[in-house]
């Protein structure tokens, strides 16, 4: 009878050792769960920042293109393919672009069908352009050129057409365009007459 109760101590020392034990292998699960959602915290937190940093790596600038940039018609023609740059630094693609003449001065003329321009450094703002309405005499046609415009995250988008917002002067003389860009942009004739840009800025 004495030895059953001298053993008595002993078990409930290893039973208490036992539930030590199950207590630190539960506090350590528990920081290890506690480090790891720390570290995918961490790492969810750099992966947002550099997101960030890539989303505004475009640099926040005006820009504005004058008739002034465009060559003038060569010998009654449109000038070869050029790279042009502005007085703002931005530079572009131009095909099938001069400077307007005659009623049309002071504007860019795009040629109908086949003309179009785009940047060649990436942009982010919102794009406006003017362009004046051309309108027959005789019966009152409206023969205005229409815009399409591309937008992509590589020079010279041309497959998906972007929204145009459009509004018309007052006076009914001029049509003026808007749209986000974020990255390139084309800006394209591709309709049946001739287009002249009267206005042309990106606004960040």
């Amino acid at each position: 009878m004495k030895k059953f109760i001298s053993l008595l101590p002993l078990c409930l020392l290893l039973v208490g050792c036992g539930e030590t034990s199950s207590v630190i292998s539960s506090v350590e699960a528990s920081s290890t769960s506690s480090v790891i959602e720390s570290s995918q915290e961490e790492s969810s937190v750099e992966e947002s920042m550099e997101s960030s940093s890539e989303e505004s790596s475009i640099e926040a600038k005006s820009y504005s293109l004058s008739y002034s940039d465009i060559p003038a018609n060569e010998k009654g023609g449109y000038p070869e393919d050029s790279t042009i740059t502005a007085s703002d630094g931005g530079t572009y693609y131009i095909h099938q672009c001069m400077q307007g003449s005659g009623d049309y001065a002071n504007t860019i003329q795009m040629r109908k069908e086949t003309s179009y321009l785009f940047n060649t450094i990436a942009m982010k703002g919102t794009l406006t352009f003017t362009i004046n309405r051309k309108i027959v005499a005789y019966n009152n046609q409206d023969v205005t050129g229409i815009p399409t415009l591309y937008v992509g995250s590589e020079a010279h988008p041309s497959e998906t057409a972007t929204t145009l917002t459009e509004t018309v002067a007052e006076d009914g003389n001029s049509k003026t365009f808007t749209a986000s860009i974020d990255g390139y942009f084309t800006l394209a004739d591709e309709s049946s007459y001739a287009m002249y840009i009267t206005l042309f800025t990106i606004q960040a």
